[in-house]
């Protein structure tokens, strides 16, 4: 995790020890739908297992990973924004979407999770603030869907234009 974003790192070859990863290459923290991923997947881990220790240990990089994810939040929609410098789930640079269904997706089971988790530690207001913005970014998932061809689309481009690849 790069503790100076809370961004939680997408791809590090197994040679790393080997390479200067984090300062010759981009693809350490590229994707942004992996921080709420973390949280949605740490969340996962809760409710099957209840290992309050985990929970306990990984509490400051939860925190991070949900800092990074409201530093890219869009607050009119509840959506998170996709860096210039970064990707979604998809890293296609020709099909480069400022929103993504996939990452949306990541974000709301991510908000919910941290909301569940903060509950556990018996922080109320995390848990009602992380409700909140998992309430927000569901009811804008209908941004994604296209009427007219009953389809979800994959993203938004600049300006909330569709990017109308089917999901």
């Amino acid at each position: 995790q790069d503790h100076t974003t809370g961004a939680m790192w997408h791809e590090i070859s197994q040679s790393a020890a080997y390479i200067d990863w984090f300062s010759l290459y981009p693809y350490a923290y590229r994707h942004t739908d992996i921080s709420p991923s973390y949280l949605a997947a740490m969340g996962n881990i809760w409710r099957s297992s209840g290992d309050r220790a985990l929970l306990e240990t990984s509490w400051p990089s939860l925190q991070e990973a949900w800092r990074f994810c409201l530093d890219h939040l869009d607050r009119q929609d509840g959506l998170l924004v996709i860096p210039a410098d970064q990707s979604g789930a998809n890293e296609d640079k020709a099909d480069r979407t400022e929103k993504e269904l996939p990452l949306e997706m990541a974000w709301v089971a991510g908000a919910e999770s941290l909301s569940e988790l903060a509950a556990a530690r018996g922080n109320q207001a995390l848990s009602e603030e992380a409700r909140h913005y998992a309430d927000h970014a569901r009811a804008s998932l209908s941004k994604f869907w296209d009427a007219d061809r009953s389809y979800y689309f994959e993203g938004l481009l600049t300006g909330g234009r569709p990017f109308k690849q089917q999901m």
